[in-house]
């Protein structure tokens, strides 16, 4: 029997929430402006990296910066950075330097324009010291 939690069949899980819940990661955006009552959410151009959560993000001059995350294939952990902005009044995604090594869950801040990384985890270091790629 496949558990999703403990004590949770995951055939039991997918039976209460039909559809509500996909399996696997995403690549969506969205976007909520928070200034009107009525907002609703708005769907973005799609993340152009693999679909994946626990992905960092942080705000700096009006455009969002996205780095890592992790997914249950290879690599399991990601490097590669992202920018979304606006571009002549479109959502525009750009690629960014790669992180120093696989991340997940970082947590990032920003002073002025430059990025700080604090902590985080890969999930990949099991795989490398396994393989002998550490």
């Amino acid at each position: 029997m496949t558990k999703l939690f403990p004590n949770v069949p995951l055939e039991e899980d997918n039976h209460r929430k039909p559809g509500r819940y996909p399996r696997g990661f995403l690549n969506k955006a969205w976007s909520l402006d928070l200034q009107q009552p009525d907002s609703r959410w708005v769907s973005l151009p799609e993340f152009p990296g693999a679909p994946r959560q626990g992905l960092s993000a942080v705000s700096v001059g009006g455009s969002l910066y996205f780095w890592g995350g992790f997914s249950y294939t290879e690599p399991f952990c990601y490097r590669d950075g992202w920018r979304l902005s606006r571009k002549s009044g479109r959502w525009q995604w750009d690629e960014l330097p790669s992180f120093p090594g696989p991340i997940n869950s970082v947590a990032l801040c920003a002073v002025g324009t430059r990025v700080y990384a604090f902590g985080g985890s890969d999930y990949n270091v099991i795989d490398r010291v396994r393989t002998g790629r550490a």
